[in-house]
Protein backbone atom coordinates (compact mmCIF):
# COMPACT_ATOMS: atom_id res chain seq x y z
CA UNK A 1 0.00 0.00 0.00
CA UNK A 2 1.48 3.26 -0.94
CA UNK A 3 2.13 5.29 2.95
CA UNK A 4 1.44 8.80 1.42
CA UNK A 5 3.11 10.72 4.43
CA UNK A 6 6.52 8.90 3.49
CA UNK A 7 6.64 9.71 -0.28
CA UNK A 8 9.71 10.71 -1.96
CA UNK A 9 10.06 13.53 -4.50
CA UNK A 10 10.26 10.57 -7.13
CA UNK A 11 7.42 8.55 -5.82
CA UNK A 12 5.54 11.99 -5.93
CA UNK A 13 6.20 12.98 -9.28
CA UNK A 14 5.33 9.33 -10.64
CA UNK A 15 1.97 9.56 -8.78
CA UNK A 16 1.77 12.85 -10.35
CA UNK A 17 1.85 11.54 -13.50
CA UNK A 18 -0.38 8.46 -13.20
CA UNK A 19 -3.01 10.65 -11.50
CA UNK A 20 -2.98 12.95 -13.75
CA UNK A 21 -3.19 10.86 -16.91
CA UNK A 22 -6.28 8.69 -15.72
CA UNK A 23 -7.84 11.84 -14.39
CA UNK A 24 -7.73 13.81 -17.74
CA UNK A 25 -7.67 11.02 -20.46
CA UNK A 26 -10.33 8.70 -19.33
CA UNK A 27 -14.52 8.96 -19.40
CA UNK A 28 -16.05 10.13 -16.34
CA UNK A 29 -17.36 7.10 -16.00
CA UNK A 30 -14.36 5.11 -15.79
CA UNK A 31 -13.28 7.14 -13.41
CA UNK A 32 -15.80 6.69 -11.64
CA UNK A 33 -15.87 3.08 -11.31
CA UNK A 34 -12.68 2.72 -10.44
CA UNK A 35 -12.62 5.03 -7.35
CA UNK A 36 -16.29 4.05 -6.14
CA UNK A 37 -14.93 0.31 -5.78
CA UNK A 38 -11.95 1.82 -3.38
CA UNK A 39 -14.12 4.37 -1.55
CA UNK A 40 -16.81 2.00 -0.15
CA UNK A 41 -13.68 -0.89 1.55
CA UNK A 42 -13.53 -0.15 5.43
CA UNK A 43 -9.52 -1.68 5.22
CA UNK A 44 -8.57 1.12 2.47
CA UNK A 45 -9.60 3.89 5.03
CA UNK A 46 -6.46 4.91 5.16
CA UNK A 47 -5.75 4.70 1.48
CA UNK A 48 -8.71 6.40 0.17
CA UNK A 49 -7.83 9.65 2.94
CA UNK A 50 -4.29 9.34 1.65
CA UNK A 51 -5.23 9.57 -1.59
CA UNK A 52 -7.62 12.53 -1.38
CA UNK A 53 -5.11 14.39 0.11
CA UNK A 54 -2.51 13.94 -2.32
CA UNK A 55 -5.26 15.25 -4.98
CA UNK A 56 -6.05 17.71 -3.68
CA UNK A 57 -2.29 18.94 -2.56
CA UNK A 58 -0.34 18.13 -5.24
CA UNK A 59 -2.43 18.02 -8.24
CA UNK A 60 -4.56 21.18 -7.85
CA UNK A 61 -3.03 23.11 -4.93
CA UNK A 62 0.78 24.06 -6.47
CA UNK A 63 -0.72 24.50 -10.29
CA UNK A 64 -1.46 27.68 -12.05
CA UNK A 65 -4.65 28.18 -13.96
CA UNK A 66 -2.82 29.08 -17.05
CA UNK A 67 -1.45 25.38 -17.04
CA UNK A 68 -2.44 22.99 -19.79
CA UNK A 69 -5.75 20.60 -18.64
CA UNK A 70 -5.43 22.53 -14.91
CA UNK A 71 -9.53 23.38 -14.97
CA UNK A 72 -10.37 19.57 -16.11
CA UNK A 73 -8.06 18.44 -13.58
CA UNK A 74 -9.60 20.57 -11.14
CA UNK A 75 -13.20 18.85 -12.16
CA UNK A 76 -12.31 15.59 -12.07
CA UNK A 77 -9.65 15.69 -8.68
CA UNK A 78 -13.42 17.50 -7.41
CA UNK A 79 -15.31 14.41 -8.64
CA UNK A 80 -12.93 11.74 -7.62
CA UNK A 81 -13.20 13.65 -3.92
CA UNK A 82 -17.09 13.36 -3.83
CA UNK A 83 -16.86 9.72 -4.62
CA UNK A 84 -14.34 9.05 -1.68
CA UNK A 85 -16.52 10.96 0.55
CA UNK A 86 -19.40 9.26 -0.12
CA UNK A 87 -18.09 5.87 0.23
CA UNK A 88 -17.18 6.89 3.70
CA UNK A 89 -20.31 8.36 4.65
CA UNK A 90 -22.15 4.90 3.03
CA UNK A 91 -19.73 2.95 5.16
CA UNK A 92 -20.61 4.80 8.58
CA UNK A 93 -24.25 4.50 8.07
Amino acid sequence: MVQFGTLDKTMVRLLKQVLTEILTTHPDEEIREVFTRIAHIDKLRQLVEGLKLFLKHFLVGKKSSAEKNHQILVEKVDMVERILSRGKSHVLL
